[in-house]
């Protein structure tokens, strides 16, 4: 009788301290026995403000992001030509009536195709945009566009930083001459690492293997939280030494529902799935919203 009791205490005890080591790792258990993830308050009360908020839009097969942080906002890539009505519409709707910064990571319409009427709408004091030049109708009517609306136009390199809000964003490519080094606009992509306290959103544009492989010979890269997959999750993108140097938690894929180029490819799918990353898929939920508080990230 009394190794019984002692079990059944010894049973007790253990509960209460697992309890209550959930409760300070802010587990919750639910009626069904499975453990949810909490926050400081579930009604809000107590949880830090974000730092950070990057939305990536769904433009279909196309790309653009949003991202504010302490009172700035910043645009990389504004989709395609006729995105330019919804991208408008979004920025209103979130209260960002300037940027202090968009970006054209490369000439490809997808890309920079509404980014012409954003400049020419909402006041932006600089544009970002890769050194290697674009002969497309599309980046002719940015240049135009930059230049009467009266917008700086910058051509970083690798290795420049700059900051933003809350945030230090740091360029780690294209590296090399454009047309000595590498000749597929793909790979002109400007990518920018942006560092939030201790989390880390990277963007690559639509950067293949060539330039992934470029940027890890040049650059220590480690861990980031959120990684916004190259090249719509193309296969010939995000490679496996890419990722293995990475290790995403988030891989957000910006892709058009029945896309012709049968976007994002399975071999990368795989990969992705290796990595143990979360996919999170614009065309199958639409834009995606992750925040930082410096410390952690969340999926809104």
């Amino acid at each position: 009788m009394t190794r019984r009791l002692d079990l059944r205490y010894l049973l007790l005890l253990f509960s209460s301290l697992a309890f209550c080591a959930a409760a300070a790792l802010g587990i919750a258990m639910q009626e069904d026995g499975t453990l949810q993830m909490t926050g400081p308050s579930a009604d809000g009360g107590g949880t830090p403000p974000a730092a950070l908020t990057v939305y990536y839009l769904d433009v279909g097969q196309a790309d653009a992001a949003l991202l504010v942080s302490d009172g700035e906002a910043m645009l990389i890539d504004a989709g395609n030509n006729d995105d330019q009505g919804y991208v408008l519409t979004f920025l209103a709707q979130h209260g960002v009536d300037s940027l202090s910064c968009a970006v054209g990571t490369h000439a490809h319409e997808d890309h920079i195709g509404a980014l012409d009427e954003v400049l020419l709408t909402v006041p932006t004091e600089r544009l970002l945009l890769s050194p290697a030049p674009g002969d497309t109708k599309s980046y002719e009517n940015v240049l135009s566009a930059a230049e009467r609306a009266g917008v700086t136009v910058t051509r970083p390199g690798p290795g420049d930083t700059f900051s933003f809000g809350a945030c230090d964003v740091t360029v780690l490519a294209p590296i090399g001459e454009w047309g000595v080094d590498y000749t597929d606009l793909n790979d002109s992509s400007l990518v920018m690492l942006v560092n939030c306290g201790e989390t880390n959103f990277l963007f690559t544009g639509d950067m293949e293997r060539t330039m992934e492989l470029t940027v890890l010979d040049s650059f220590d890269l480690q861990h980031v939280d959120v990684l916004k997959v190259g090249h719509h999750g193309s296969d010939y993108s995000t490679c496996y030494p890419f990722l293995r140097a990475l290790m995403p938690t988030y891989a957000v894929i910006s892709v058009g529902a029945g896309n012709p180029y049968g976007h994002p490819g399975e071999e990368l799918l795989s990969r992705l799935r290796d990595a143990g990353a979360v996919v999170l898929r614009t065309d199958q939920l639409g834009t995606v919203t992750v925040t930082s508080d410096g410390t952690y990230v969340t999926v809104v």
